[in-house]
């Protein structure tokens, strides 16, 4: 820290201020919206599927874990996306934030076509080999739901590359509007299929594919129309190293972190679909419950890699590494209310889910230890690597990740929750262990300034090569 601190002195002063606070407030507001109608999609699926029974609501929970696995998989593509584009546009390079935008989309969204065909041809054998023996009625529920879901998924990435591109060029609010538009296209088409027609958990997967297609074509209209800072040049599947390169160096690691990070928690949920239809239902009151929470957060964590991108592309050191150092924090702040009003509203939420004395018993257990202790440790898990991705910084983050979710977030639950017999609670101890570690790694992986002293490295790098060049010629 302190030949980083020495270095700051010898560099010359950041030739312009990326982000003014007005600034960076009308890149936050419109995400912190759009990641609360995200999160509100999750839940109001949640509370209408739960008027069809405990077997629904379960069925809906476990899928849902699959999907997070694939979408947090497009994400972490999308935020390479995110991240180029992010370097590039403060480099005044717009042809470059062009092809790394257009061979990005192309490849997320035939990989995303294939993942779809192949769960709608396997669905059954799929569900089986990540849930194992689950209750009848669960399993034919989970295959309704997962055919949907598996329709969409080329509707989530197209969304998650084409949002992540907007929100490089600044673009936050066109995201918030399709998120908007998705959830009024998914509280109607729900409202339609699961009570006037009686679809049942055929009726909410009809809905959430909607909603998806709702939200795809609002940004992707935006960004074919020109009216942006990028745009899709041309579809094409022929790969250009120099444009796709940089964006596999960020959404490999974050790919990668993201696969292990999910597919851990595909994993503990198998764990926990032997513990009890209760118990299941539980766990995903509580997983809505922490989505809501964290929407503040999230939307801090998405706006950190264009925040901390920008100022590492335009060269801004100073003002990067202040970002990285302020972000987290006040994100821990909001995570806190967010976490206090909660807990107030905690009765009627659970009424509203129409859930058992036993599932109420276990969300009242769990959400006491995720009050307390998630507070302190949840933004400093998840907002500062983001914050540390828009600077460069990805391997250690990817390390870190996968060590403490195996350790902490599989094999400790595995210990508390199955084999100590703790169930839920024990589940959840092992996961706010996970988060605790993590906090530890990252807050001294910021302290140390590694990214700056690599960052400055390379530009005298450069700037040596440059010297070298003009002296040639």
């Amino acid at each position: 820290m302190k030949n980083a601190k020495a270095l700051l002195k010898t560099l010359p002063p950041d030739r312009e201020l990326q982000f003014t606070t007005k600034a960076m407030l009308a890149l936050v507001w419109p995400i912190l919206i759009e990641q609360g109608l995200n999160t509100t999609i999750g839940i109001v699926n949640s509370m209408m599927v739960g008027q069809l029974g405990m077997h629904a609501i379960s069925a809906v929970s476990l899928v849902d874990q699959v999907n997070m696995l694939f979408f947090n998989l497009f994400n972490a593509f999308a935020a390479g996306v995110t991240v180029v584009v992010s370097h590039r546009m403060g480099r005044k390079d717009r042809a470059g934030a062009d092809d790394a935008l257009t061979q990005s989309f192309c490849l997320v969204l035939a990989f995303a076509a294939v993942l779809g065909a192949v769960l709608l041809a396997f669905n059954r054998p799929a569900l089986r080999l990540i849930f194992g023996a689950v209750d009848e009625n669960v399993m034919a529920a989970c295959r309704i739901y997962l055919i949907g879901s598996a329709l969409s998924y080329p509707l989530m990435a197209a969304f998650s590359v084409c949002a992540g591109a907007l929100r490089a060029t600044g673009d936050s609010r066109t995201p918030m509007v399709a998120a908007l538009v998705s959830n009024i296209v998914n509280v109607a088409v729900g409202a339609l299929t699961i009570f006037v027609l009686q679809f049942g958990v055929t009726g909410a997967s009809c809905a959430v594919f909607f909603a998806r297609l709702a939200a795809a074509g609002i940004v992707f209209w935006r960004i074919v129309s020109g009216r942006c800072g990028v745009h899709i040049t041309r579809f094409t599947l022929k790969i250009k190293k120099d444009a796709i390169a940089p964006i596999f160096e960020v959404g490999i690691p974050a790919g990668i972190d993201s696969l292990i990070f999910n597919g851990g928690k595909i994993l503990v949920a198998s764990f926990i679909s032997s513990m009890g239809t209760s118990v299941i239902a539980a766990n995903s009151i509580l997983n809505n419950l922490l989505g809501f929470s964290a929407v503040p957060g999230n939307a801090f964590s998405t706006a950190g890699v264009t925040i901390t991108g920008r100022c590492y592309g335009a060269r801004s050191y100073r003002e990067a590494r202040r970002h990285l150092r302020v972000i987290p924090l006040v994100s821990t702040v909001v995570y806190g209310l967010m976490v206090t009003v909660l807990w107030l509203m905690l009765p009627m939420l659970l009424k509203i889910y129409n859930a058992d004395a036993q599932a109420c018993e276990h969300v009242y257990r769990v959400f006491r230890l995720l009050a307390v202790f998630g507070t302190i440790t949840w933004s400093y898990s998840f907002v500062l690597p983001n914050c540390l991705r828009g600077v460069g910084d990805i391997r250690f983050n990817t390390v870190v990740s996968v060590a403490s979710m195996w350790i902490f977030r599989v094999a400790l639950a595995y210990l508390l929750g199955v084999v100590l017999k703790m169930q839920l609670v024990g589940v959840w101890t092992a996961m706010l262990c996970d988060w605790g570690f993590r906090e530890i790694c990252y807050i001294a992986r910021m302290c140390s300034d590694r990214w700056l002293i690599r960052a400055v490295a390379h530009d005298n790098a450069l700037a040596l090569a440059e010297n070298q060049k003009s002296r040639a010629v």
